[in-house]
């Protein structure tokens, strides 16, 4: 594996959501395996290696210096996942290092920490990229005495073994001075100097990893003990070896690191790009042919721009802001002004008995109660109670909430919940919500829906909203203009763990008004936009689910 292929195969994928992450995974799999550089017959065996390690740790144990209790055996652990190339020999944990195991809680825990002193290394500053000492803590130099047994040398490997952080691993540098570790912790010293940069990569390898999570034990947290990291198996190359394998992974790393930066600035300039494009469609526009000539553009770039949910979310939003400032559709001069309508709609509201009318009070809330934009021509707009009734659904006694009954719609069912209550009440019919009913939901979660279920009673965090007149008004476009402002309503609303909003806000809420021919030719186009919405977004899922096993081909094949 060289530079070039490494480009290759990124460059296949490049879009693959965690495409970085599994490049390093597999250069660290090629390298534990022996193909990522190649073999040299000249290199002295590892066989030589592990005599000159045995023969170190034979020194130490004269001097009562080795913390291993045994030399595992190679064959009673796990069987390393690959066949292993001329040279290299098959060890273990145990049998390499001097030193295995986990460090201590000072006596005291907490209370022995000082602003200053021995650094005392806990698993938030083991990372494999190296100690982040930003939290470190310090004990006395009395307490690390008394620790002596779990004092870090430079070139340990410090890998943590317990927790959500577990099999993170680094190397401890020559610059770090004294130092003492944590239970959660355990330092791996080999006997021998030479391979320890190499034994880092191993731990951090896919293998590796893997037995690492298998062998913990214990509830919660959980952890690896001792006695069984020591038997984890490691394929040990030739020294001369390892110092290829370490610089040609250091050399890639340094290449994956170059391509997250291209892959973020591709990324912010699409964003960008994006961005400025769903601006320019939602700005006052001086002129028809300028904002055509946005619009022109946006047809023809978002396509290729639009590679994440949250964009696709963008231009949603974008459709209804244009639908609903009459920027969607072309105006016919024929069309009955919609001046008219409200007039007839006028006529309905006195005929019919309506509770809670509007009231004439103003709001302070201007968002509310003036539109952004210019109306187009044969355009009017109206309060929301001038065009529907705000009908308020039921509060509810926990008692009154049953097992079986008539449904009981709350909000969290419109979003989230799927466990539903039951009631056995008879009830005035505009407790009632029927499919097609147009409802708004304005507690806490928010938004528009047109009820596609069965008859069930709403709760009293939901509005119905009958139309006064469907032959004037058009429920889509109004549930399209309530869906576009529900991010403005719940920002007039009130509370802070969870907002509400008021009825008489409500009403008050000013809606544009187009002829009804108008009305019905922005709801065809919606809808016919909001598809092509919904093929994108499967389009994009596909592409991220062929590009993720493309990845994975190539890789496969590599191996």
């Amino acid at each position: 594996m060289n530079a070039d292929g490494l480009l290759a195969i990124y460059d296949r994928a490049v879009d693959t959501p965690d495409v970085t992450a599994r490049l390093r995974r597999f250069v660290l799999d090629l390298a534990v395996r022996g193909k990522l550089v190649e073999q040299d017959p000249n290199d002295e065996p590892a066989s030589a290696l592990l005599d000159r390690i045995t023969a170190e740790k034979a020194k130490l144990t004269g001097k009562g210096n080795l913390s291993v209790a045994s030399v595992t055996d190679p064959d009673s652990g796990h069987q390393i996942p690959f066949s292993l190339p001329a040279g290299w020999v098959k060890t273990t944990i145990g049998e390499i290092c001097s030193k295995t195991g986990s460090g201590s809680t000072p006596r005291g825990g907490k209370q022995a920490y000082k602003e200053s002193g021995i650094v005392f290394l806990r698993s938030q500053n083991i990372h494999n990229d190296g100690l982040r000492l930003t939290n470190v803590a310090y004990i006395s130099p009395a307490t690390h005495k008394r620790m002596s047994g779990t004092a870090v040398r430079p070139s340990d490997l410090l890998l943590n073994i317990t927790g959500g952080s577990i099999g993170r691993c680094c190397l401890v540098p020559d610059e770090v001075g004294q130092a003492n570790v944590s239970q959660h912790v355990s330092i791996i010293r080999i006997a021998f100097d030479g391979p320890q940069r190499f034994l880092h990569y191993v731990i951090l390898a896919p293998y590796f990893q893997t037995f690492v999570l298998d062998e913990q034990t214990g509830a919660g947290r959980g952890g690896l003990p001792k006695y069984k990291m020591d038997r984890i198996p490691v394929a040990l190359p030739p020294l001369a070896e390892q110092q290829r394998v370490v610089a040609k992974i250091e050399e890639l790393m340094a290449l994956c690191d170059q391509l997250v930066e291209t892959r973020l600035n591709r990324k912010e300039t699409r964003a960008q790009l994006t961005q400025t494009t769903l601006a320019r469609l939602s700005e006052p526009h001086a002129n028809t042919a300028t904002f055509r000539s946005h619009a022109r553009f946006a047809i023809e770039t978002l396509p290729a721009l639009t590679t994440r949910a949250d964009q696709l979310k963008n231009l949603r939003h974008t459709i209804l802001n244009l639908a609903v400032r009459g920027k969607l559709v072309k105006q016919n001069p024929a069309d009955e002004p919609a001046s008219t309508l409200l007039t007839r709609i006028a006529a309905v509201r006195e005929s019919v008995p309506v509770s809670g009318r509007k009231t004439k009070k103003k709001t302070t809330d201007r968002s509310l109660t003036s539109l952004a934009f210019q109306l187009p021509d044969g355009w009017a707009s109206a309060q929301l109670a001038d065009l529907v009734r705000v009908l308020n659904g039921r509060a509810y006694k926990k008692a009154e909430l049953l097992d079986s009954g008539t449904p009981v719609l709350r909000v969290g069912n419109l979003f989230t919940s799927k466990q539903w209550y039951y009631s056995n009440l008879e009830l005035e019919n505009d407790k009632y919500c029927e499919a097609g009913d147009l409802i708004y939901a304005w507690s806490a979660s928010f938004g528009p829906f047109i009820w596609d279920g069965p008859r069930v009673i709403y709760h009293y965090h939901i509005w119905k909203l009958p139309i006064l007149s469907e032959k004037s008004l058009d429920k889509q476009f109004l549930y399209f203009f309530l869906l576009q402002k529900t991010k403005e309503i719940k920002s007039a609303g009130h509370g802070v763990s969870m907002v509400h909003m008021t009825k008489k806000k409500m009403e008050q809420i000013v809606v544009p008004v187009p002829p009804l021919p108008e009305q019905h030719r922005i709801v065809a186009k919606v809808d016919e936009l909001m598809a092509l919405c919904d093929q994108l977004e499967a389009s994009l899922s596909d592409m991220n689910t062929t590009r993720s096993c493309l990845l994975e081909s190539v890789l496969r094949a590599a191996l």
